[in-house]
């Protein structure tokens, strides 16, 4: 009985992290990490500490196809590390495990975008 509802809630899990994976790419920042939050926050055996990290990984990484495509270029991807970076050092600081803090989070990655273009 209780293995049967273990495994329900992994399934109920599991179909929370395909739909917010789908989701990923046609959101802004803001939705995607206020979803992937409160995933991360409520998934069995994942800290709270590395659901802002994570969820900036999942919502700033592009697709597969266009980081493993050999036409582009080494300046779009540097950008890509270079928002990363500044998104995990600066911009994770203003969740909480009470509040995803998902508009300030996105303003904050917005602005480590304009700053890598930049470079």
């Amino acid at each position: 009985m209780e293995s049967s509802i273990v495994a329900k809630n992994w399934a109920i899990m599991g179909l929370l992290v395909l739909s917010w994976v789908s989701m990923a790419n046609s959101e802004s920042i803001q939705d995607c990490y206020s979803t992937c939050f409160v995933v991360c926050a409520v998934t069995p055996g994942i800290s709270f500490s590395d659901c802002p990290s994570r969820c900036l990984h999942s919502c700033i990484t592009p697709s597969n196809s266009s980081m493993g495509n050999t036409d582009v270029h080494s300046q779009q991807k540097n950008h890509f590390y270079c928002e990363l970076g500044c998104a995990t050092s600066w911009c994770t600081k203003y969740s909480t495990k009470e509040n995803p803090a998902a508009k300030e989070v996105g303003s904050c990655v917005d602005s480590c975008s304009h700053t890598c273009s930049l470079n």
